[in-house]
């Protein structure tokens, strides 16, 4: 008997056939259209600027502080800090640009769920559709709309990549050396140079290999061999963990006020039913006032989980997506991750590629005739509802712009009446009443004294900028028992209802 010789070669997975369309044009198709839906959600941020903890990033860097910044917030990041720095050098405080790459990056990720999806459910449209639910998820706008969320962003493109890479690696035969399997394994320690999230991102590996088993019988390998092909996504999570906690000195990271003592309750609450709440009903419960819309958007949404069921959309990755979802909400469990009004949703970005599969795979479910049709009209609809509440829940962040950017402009105008004094007879500026955020989108009462030493480079150097939020009087009376500050060394800055700064004449 004459043994053929076995040859290494690349089993590429069909793709699903659309009736009129050729394959190539289908596919161009799915990845230009869930862009375009990219674009036409996100082309308001643009001109929304610096908010919040941009200032305090754009400081830092700009003295140099790289490693300050760092330790400094707990945080092993060196990725994006070093795109911010090259932003910086580029285009300085022109915030434009930053919103471009953050939009940028999204577009990136939101191609990855198109692809992966194309990979996980073999049915048309599936992954076009995938990419458009991902490109105007309502639970997004925080993560694209701050400059500060490019860690998500960054750490969620280059996930989803990582695994279409995996996926891509199993297909091809063994052989010395497998590319998209290394290029998966460096797209993974570039998410772990991103953000923390990926650290626990082998775990989805595992949870893919145990939920989808090989379909041929000629492809069929145990469990546990399967399992052992992650051993290089393990080894480079474990490589970096260490660097980083060499870098800060342990684990790392914070815990918000308020979350100081966490239960087995609230561990439950942040794992399970928190996270699923918000990607799900992505809603901000803060300023949806149309209480007839409302209910109608979480309504058509409540009832596409019942529909994964009814009309035969896949257990396995029902199961999957949920469980995705938990692990990768790992990492945040003690952030409380979203609250009514979507603060913290950024802490979503990466679960949501889960779930962008898995309403897409419900709503192209095959269903009887009539049914059909019904389903293409809310199908409509529900895109439609996306598209409004995305719109909704990008608001506060607008808003967040304005404010800052006419406040900014405010307190230029006082530093430049008093600079003469600056350093000589002020020595310090204390500004009260600043606004913490808007229903969720942050404001700049943290950053405030970074924004104002990046506008006036050099003037502020020697001058301490506080915030405060009590009453001026207590203030005065503690710090000049504590500290002996005259009255006279003090520049009291208030700020308005319209979002002026005004000077604070003390008596």
């Amino acid at each position: 008997m004459v043994q053929k010789k076995r040859t290494n070669r690349t089993v590429k997975p069909s793709r699903p056939e659309v009736r009129g369309i050729s394959s190539r044009t289908f596919d161009l198709l799915s990845f230009l259209i869930p862009t375009l839906a990219c674009v036409i959600g996100y082309f308001s941020i643009l001109g929304i600027g610096f908010l919040g903890d941009d200032f305090g990033a754009l400081y830092w860097l700009n003295r140099g502080e790289m490693a300050y910044l760092s330790k400094s917030h707990v945080y092993f990041r060196p990725l994006v800090f070093l795109s911010f720095a090259l932003d910086q050098k580029l285009y300085g405080l022109n915030a434009y640009p930053y919103h471009v790459i953050n939009l940028l990056l999204h577009i990136i990720a939101t191609l990855g769920v198109v692809e992966l999806c194309r990979m996980m459910i073999r049915r048309r449209y599936a992954g076009m559709l995938a990419g458009v639910i991902f490109a105007l998820y309502p639970v997004h706008p925080e993560a694209v709309a701050w400059v500060s969320g490019r860690f998500d962003l960054a750490c969620g493109a280059t996930l989803v990549w990582s695994f279409v890479l995996y996926l891509k690696s199993k297909v091809t035969a063994s052989g010395k050396v497998n590319p998209a399997g290394v290029a998966s394994v460096i797209l993974l320690a570039l998410a772990c140079l991103s953000k923390e999230q990926a650290f626990v991102f082998p775990l989805t590996l595992i949870l893919y290999e145990i939920f989808f088993p090989p379909d041929k019988k000629a492809e069929s390998r145990s469990l546990r061999v399967r399992l052992l092909r992650t051993i290089p996504w393990w080894a480079i999570v474990v490589v970096l963990f260490f660097v980083r906690w060499s870098y800060i000195g342990g684990f790392g990271g914070y815990v918000p006020e308020g979350n100081e003592h966490i239960t087995i309750l609230s561990i439950l609450g942040n794992l399970t039913i928190r996270p699923l709440t918000f990607l799900f009903l992505p809603v901000n419960r803060s300023i949806m006032n149309a209480a007839g819309l409302q209910s109608a958007i979480i309504l058509g949404l409540c009832l596409l989980l019942p529909l994964c069921v009814i009309y035969k959309a896949s257990p396995r990755l029902t199961g999957f997506v949920i469980v995705a979802i938990v692990l990768n909400m790992i990492p945040t469990i003690h952030l409380g991750l979203a609250g009514g009004d979507l603060q913290n949703s950024r802490f979503l970005y990466t679960p949501s590629i889960f779930s962008s599969i898995l309403l897409a795979s419900i709503l192209t479910s095959e269903m009887p005739g009539r049914l059909k049709s019904f389903m293409q009209i809310g199908l409509v609809i529900y895109l439609a509802a996306m598209l409004f509440t995305l719109s909704t829940n990008l608001g506060p962040w607008i808003d967040a712009g304005k404010e800052v950017a006419k406040a900014s402009e405010s307190t230029d105008a006082l530093v430049d009446q008093y600079r003469d004094k600056w350093g000589t007879e002020y020595k310090k500026i204390v500004a009260f009443d600043v606004r913490r955020d808007i229903v969720g989108a942050w404001v700049f009462q943290v950053g405030f004294p970074e924004m104002l030493k990046l506008r006036n480079p050099g003037l502020l150097d020697e001058v301490e900028v506080e915030v405060i939020n009590e009453g001026i009087q207590e203030y005065e009376d503690i710090h000049r028992m504590e500290f002996g500050l005259e009255n006279d060394t003090v520049a009291w800055l208030y700020v308005t209802k319209d979002s002026n700064f005004v000077e604070y004449e003390t008596e």
